[in-house]
């Protein structure tokens, strides 16, 4: 995996940790930790690995892009 990735995906997990802290706090279930999100489950296909992936990647480039949008509307 190139860097890139693995900074987006690490912003993808936590966008998806955040989102799910309030789901669980609001319906009482129980809190999962940034490893198990980031490990993910076991899958026997390597596409269904790559897809579970893929969508944190895709998460956090979509976070990165717009909090540099923000960051770019800031006056200096």
């Amino acid at each position: 995996m190139f860097y890139g990735s693995i900074i987006a995906r690490f912003f993808g997990v936590m966008i998806v940790l955040i989102i799910r802290f309030f789901y669980s706090v609001l319906t009482g279930k129980k809190i999962k930790t940034f490893a198990d999100i980031w490990k993910g489950p076991v899958y026997d296909d390597l596409a269904d690995n790559a897809s579970y992936e893929m969508k944190f990647i895709l998460i956090g480039v979509i976070f990165i892009f717009i909090a540099c949008w923000f960051l770019m509307k800031i006056p200096l």
